[in-house]
């Protein structure tokens, strides 16, 4: 869980390993070995239920489903289980709260996780309530929206909680153009402000942003008055997906461009020792069914280090071989052609 007091994060990590499940070995298992927790019918909804339900014991409201934080949830508990890094820092270096308003949300959030190698979403809600902040979250006023999401792979089973407060932040990030800092007023506490510098637009009139440590889609949308919307289009970014530093975002087109084409994505994916379906699936942007389907196969079949996985309907083995296009030969400019002397 991770909440503001006094502009610093306290983060509690649990981390709950039985060596029982260490016997699967995670490394190129069957690929029954999610299916096992599925079975179970845990997911963000069964937490936002379990959640409720430990609410209205305490004499409170139960909160209200918020799309924007469920995708933040969920999208954070599918990054840990895919690269089995268990935090509160997520992809990119983001926080709880930047993962949510990169999502769409622009209230306040706090966030809980559990781990656990057979666990619950009730046995989720158990443990935070053993535990002074992360029961404090769940029981937050003024509080009134949640999310949740749930993932696992062959060593735990991973769930994330998001309580928000609709309100829209007060601060916002603080800008400079040029290289000239902004003197503000100080702002009430809330989630710590990251410096943008704006981009100066280009000879062609084109805007790009260059994303730094710690900055989020939604920063870049408030600096540059661009909708989230728009800079998702403009750069094929999928609904959630987090941006890491070193990308470039295209912010505006100058006059008379059009949008870039979309980058080309990887047709196939080369199995190596240790990954799951799963884990190539969530980090391609598929279902597990979704990978099983293209490559013909079935939960009960074995992944084999080596094996060469399609990720696109479009199998690059068959596809046609495009012509190249004919050379442009530009004809030189040429005087008008001498009239031949007559013998003489």
């Amino acid at each position: 869980m991770a909440i503001f007091t006094t502009m610093k994060w306290r983060i509690t990590i649990v981390l709950a390993l039985i060596g029982s499940m260490l016997a699967l070995g995670g490394m190129g298992a069957a690929l029954r070995a999610p299916e096992t927790a599925w079975a179970q019918g845990d997911s963000g909804s069964t937490v936002v239920s379990a959640v409720n339900a430990y609410r209205v014991a305490h004499g409170l409201a139960p909160l209200s489903i918020n799309a924007s934080l469920m995708a933040a949830a969920q999208n954070h508990a599918s990054w840990m289980a895919a690269t089995r890094t268990y935090s509160h820092t997520g992809d990119g270096g983001s926080s709880p709260q930047s993962r949510a308003n990169a999502a769409g949300y622009s209230g306040y959030v706090l966030e809980n996780f559990f781990l656990g190698a057979s666990a619950s979403s009730q046995d989720a809600v158990s443990w935070w309530d053993t535990s002074p902040v992360h029961k404090a979250d769940m029981l937050a006023t003024p509080h009134t929206e949640v999310g949740a999401g749930f993932a696992s792979n062959n060593d735990v089973r991973i769930f994330v909680l998001l309580v928000g407060n609709p309100v829209p932040p007060t601060p916002v990030p603080r800008v400079a153009s040029g290289g000239a800092a902004v003197e503000e007023e100080e702002e009430e506490a809330g989630p710590p402000m990251i410096m943008i510098y704006k981009s100066d637009p280009r000879e062609d009139g084109s805007i790009v942003h260059d994303v730094q440590e710690g900055q989020t889609l939604w920063d870049i949308s408030a600096v540059y008055g661009v909708g989230l919307d728009q800079l998702s289009a403009l750069n094929y970014l999928k609904p959630g997906q987090v941006i890491h530093p070193g990308d470039q975002i295209l912010v505006q087109l100058g006059p008379g461009q059009t949008p870039p084409p979309p980058p080309d994505e990887p047709k196939t994916h080369i199995v190596a020792e240790g990954e799951t379906i799963w884990e190539i699936a969530v980090l391609n942007g598929l279902t597990v069914d979704e990978l099983l389907d293209l490559n013909g196969l079935t939960r009960a079949d074995v992944l084999v280090p080596g094996t060469e996985l399609r990720l696109t309907a479009d199998d690059p083995s068959t596809a046609e071989p495009t012509e190249p296009a004919a050379p442009i030969i530009t004809p030189t400019a040429a005087g008008p052609t001498p009239t031949p002397a007559p013998p003489a």
